[in-house]
């Protein structure tokens, strides 16, 4: 079985074989050759493969898949047409559901192994980690892989102004819109849609596209207006350092079709989120956590008074506890993006326990009543040393952690340890099908 180009002959002269053996993080494969370690992208547990270097550091190697020589029986042809032709967005559409589930949770418990020294295995009277979940239990079971989940979509323009998606870790874009994950409806006609409603758009022009409640679509183009769009070569977080910084410098947004906010209801609340702005990505995602969040408060903080929901976006998860705990008396809803606090203040306005802080979360806690009760949802960065000493000084009696890295998630669990706070219910779900991605909540209390 080969892979889709043939590289060089000078690439395949270095090449040499190796068994892949374990996963690792990022859908990055392990493997040792000649007492090194081999990391390569694209590959299975058991596969024999045959790899070309791209970075030598000595003890280990970053290689590159040549050949697949002996497949693993997980392996299926690739389920996402964008995939198949080098789209970054199904990284492991190649793996079939359920070994794609399991694998997620030997990389979560491996982190949490190696970074926060938890063994989710060991913990009596049986494993704290379960199964990773599915977010939709309509899907069957057995079904080989899950499309169709996401309700929200960023494409590229490429220089001639045609829609794709970027290549993994660059951004050159693959055109076309035909990846697996949207729900859908969510990209019908959408070249034409933009092609009609947007000319000559700058470089760096993203389109993003969203639905919201009854299907109802929503397309913005976004353009950053005081920085060229940077298309040097580099990793992943570069890249992504660099769309931060952009973001930060502003950008402009055009609606192009749809209205320019999408309802979105959860737990009987209404959410006008813009457009173009954060919601999570599976369509069942925001009720599952909601669930879940309400289930561990009520196990750990059942007579909880005074709630925080840090990062806590337009407050889907502070709702949740709010709507399952009668004590709360006072909901503090925080988070540094502004657009988000003033949707969730409109959709809590005339409910007098709840509050809003626009900042980022030390600033925003320092002067708030001390909690009983601490939600944190950060980005996918995590939340880091200031954050959870911040949240820790205020000795919560619980706090419901929320991660969709599995090494930041490690490391906040880590920190959590060293303030005396130790996870106690540990839930993770599959939320990007077709991923290596997987979202993960810790009920934490205090030793």
């Amino acid at each position: 079985m080969s892979t889709t180009s043939m590289p060089p002959e000078s690439s395949r002269d270095s090449a040499f074989e190796v068994r892949i053996t374990a996963p690792g993080h990022l859908g990055i494969g392990i493997g040792r050759h000649d007492g090194r370690v081999v990391f390569v992208r694209d590959v299975l547990p058991g596969e024999l493969v045959r790899v070309t270097p791209v970075d030598d550091r000595g003890s280990f190697v970053r290689a590159r898949l040549l050949d697949i020589i002996e497949p693993s029986a997980d392996r299926i042809p690739i389920a996402c047409p964008a995939a198949a032709r080098g789209a970054g967005c199904c990284d492991q559409a190649y793996v079939t559901a359920a070994a794609s589930r399991r694998l997620k949770r030997e990389v979560l418990a491996d982190q949490l192994r190696r970074i926060a020294h938890l063994d989710v295995d060991a913990s009596p009277p049986g494993p704290l980690l379960g199964d990773v979940e599915r977010i939709d239990p309509q899907i069957p079971l057995e079904a080989v892989v899950e499309t169709q989940w996401r309700t929200r979509m960023r494409f590229a323009l490429d220089a001639d102004g045609r829609l794709g998606l970027r290549v993994r870790e660059s951004d050159t874009v693959v055109e076309g819109t035909d990846c697996a994950q949207p729900v859908a409806g969510l990209t019908d006609d959408l070249e034409a849609a933009v092609a009609a409603g947007l000319h000559s758009p700058p470089a760096g022009t993203e389109v993003v596209v969203g639905v919201g409640d009854g299907g109802r679509r929503s397309v913005v183009a976004v353009a950053p207006h005081r920085r060229a769009h940077d298309r040097r070569r580099g990793s992943a977080r570069q890249h992504a350092q660099r769309r931060r910084a952009q973001s930060a410098a502003g950008h402009d947004r055009r609606l192009i079709a749809g209205e320019p906010t999408l309802v979105q209801t959860v737990g009987g609340r209404v959410f006008e989120v813009p457009a173009d702005g954060f919601w999570q990505a599976h369509r069942g995602a925001p009720a599952r956590y909601g669930q879940v969040v309400a289930s561990f408060a009520e196990q750990a903080a059942a007579d909880a008074r005074v709630v925080w929901d840090l990062y806590g976006g337009v407050g889907v998860l502070g709702g949740a506890v709010l709507d399952t705990l009668t004590s709360v008396r006072s909901l503090t809803i925080a988070d540094a993006d502004a657009r988000a606090i003033d949707i969730a203040a409109q959709t809590y306005a005339g409910d007098e326990r709840v509050s809003t802080v626009a900042g980022p979360t030390v600033r925003a806690t320092a002067d708030l009543p001390a909690p009983d009760l601490v939600v944190a949802d950060p980005p996918r960065s995590g939340a880091g040393s200031a954050d959870v000493a911040a949240i820790c000084a205020a000795r919560p009696g619980a706090v419901i952690h929320v991660g969709c890295d599995p090494a930041s998630f490690a490391r906040d669990v880590g920190l959590y340890a060293a303030h005396g706070y130790r996870i106690s219910a540990l839930r993770a779900f599959d939320a990007f099908p077709l991923t290596h991605h997987v979202e993960a909540i810790a009920l934490l209390t205090p030793s």
